[in-house]
């Protein structure tokens, strides 16, 4: 009998991970003024994307991989993961073109060049001055406008590969999933939430360096895994390290499925002795060190656990599959329509209220002056 093409068996990453967990104690209260401060922009477009994106509860995620911030600092990666988010959800529809030309308003922002009239460039400018004034060092900051400046380029790379149907080799897909995923950019409120400036030394480290990116794949590895039924239902499935794998080594659906575990295993394994064995820096940077690694292996772990508790990526079936690990996948070329309605229609008594308009959808009917 072949293989079954109609569903994934997973693999239990968070029971192989050594890592502990917990919701960060001001979630609650981030959750409601994150959700208010996004409507206030009149950020979300009424449309059936509505009571998927409300579902998926991103002030969660902030609350698990952050989950020794203070309120203040939860608030804040609550706000970040909101629009990062919405700005990942609507990208998916864009062509490599109007990806660039809303990129293109979203770095100017960044970079302190106000567009006028774009509730995108409103909306970045308030956050961007808040994380401003609410980090540590000059350093913190420079280190996360590097890493969010990588990921808006890395959103219109990825935008035109799915533009032109292009497949990645390994080769060349593990360096764009790392900047594309936005995880990086996540990684830059670790120095902000601990009050440390790591030195360049430290960065420029070997060990360090394979620990901070192996730290990155983890999170994306199982991200892939997690996210291949909603991504091959909606035909994104070409950024996905399991359609790479599949096209690349010539496997079926769960060989693919288990070598991107046995990746991810493997890094884990790696990343656990290396945090044994890196080098010392002096006793007070060691500590901030420690503090890092600690921050990382809470997005691996934070991330695995927020990904079974909404309906983002299996649906309204997310706690059979928790139970289970079994997704039952479906074709690009079934009823699309359908399931877009289930994201509506099963996820909605998700949603708490109503929410107002997207940013990316004003900016984009509103004139493509405007970004995304």
């Amino acid at each position: 009998m072949s293989p079954s093409t109609d569903r994934i068996i997973l693999p239990d990453l968070a029971a192989i991970c050594p890592f502990p967990w917990r919701v960060n104690p001001h979630y609650e209260r981030a959750r409601e003024e994150s959700s208010a401060w996004v409507e206030s922009y009149m950020v979300r477009a009424k449309s059936r994307k509505v009571a998927f994106l409300k579902a998926c509860v991103s002030e969660l995620l902030a609350s698990l991989t952050y989950s020794y911030a203070n309120f203040e600092q939860l608030r804040l990666s609550c706000d970040f993961l909101n629009l990062l988010f919405d700005y990942d959800e609507f990208s998916d529809e864009l062509d490599g073109d109007s990806a660039s030309t809303s990129g293109t308003i979203f770095l100017k922002t960044i970079n302190g060049e106000k567009t006028q009239g774009s509730v995108l460039s409103d909306i970045v400018e308030d956050f961007m001055i808040r994380f401003a004034e609410m980090s540590p060092n000059a350093k913190c900051l420079e280190r996360f406008k590097v890493a969010l400046i990588d990921y808006i380029n890395a959103v219109s790379e990825e935008a035109d590969l799915r533009k032109n149907e292009r497949v990645l080799d390994t080769e060349s897909y593990i360096p764009l999933r790392r900047e594309n995923s936005g995880v990086r950019a996540c990684f830059g409120f670790f120095e902000l939430i601990h009050g440390t400036e790591l030195p360049d030394e430290v960065f420029e480290d070997p060990i360090f360096q394979r620990m901070y990116w192996y730290g990155v794949d983890l999170v994306c590895f199982a991200n892939d895994l997690f996210s291949y039924k909603m991504e091959r239902a909606k035909g994104l499935d070409g950024n996905n390290y399991v359609t790479v794998v599949m096209r690349e080594k010539g496997l079926g659906l769960q060989e693919a499925a288990d070598f991107v575990a046995s990746q991810f295993k493997q890094r884990l394994e790696q990343f656990v002795e290396d945090r044994k064995n890196i080098r010392s820096f002096g006793e007070d940077v060691d500590r901030d060190v420690q503090k890092y690694l600690f921050s990382i292996s809470q997005w691996c772990i934070g991330s695995i656990v927020w990904s079974f508790k909404t309906p983002r990526y299996f649906g309204a079936d997310y706690e059979e599959v928790k139970r289970t690990l079994v997704v039952k996948l479906i074709d690009v070329d079934s009823d699309t329509d359908s399931d877009s309605e289930s994201e509506s229609g099963d996820f909605k008594h998700y949603a708490s209220h109503s929410i107002s308009d997207s940013w990316i959808f004003k900016v984009l009917s509103w004139s493509m002056r405007l970004l995304k």
